[in-house]
């Protein structure tokens, strides 16, 4: 699969699941998505930069926005003490 494909059955897994929360995917299937999406654009990329996580979120529009993270596997990490900003964050994207 080339990356729009890629991204597409990446939406397709997203959009099935209504909830707008933040949480780790529970269809394991994503996972091998995932990887394959992170190897298409390793390929695409002429610097052939790997991303170490990936956020995606599903906007009230059913937007899919997302955020790669190249450097700093922890960067982009939600925790007890920041969910409160990143929540907002994230809700922010569908405001764009």
């Amino acid at each position: 699969m080339n990356n729009d494909e890629l991204l597409l059955a990446l939406a397709g897994k997203l959009l099935a699941d209504p909830r707008l929360v933040v949480v780790s995917p529970s269809d394991i299937d994503i996972f091998g998505l995932l990887r394959a999406l992170r190897d298409a654009m390793v390929a695409s990329d002429s610097a052939g930069k790997r991303w170490l996580t990936c956020l995606l979120a599903v906007t009230a529009s059913r937007a899919i926005e997302g955020e790669f993270e190249f450097a700093d596997a922890h960067s982009r990490s939600i925790t007890p003490e920041n969910y409160i900003a990143r929540s907002r964050e994230i809700a922010s994207w569908g405001a764009k």
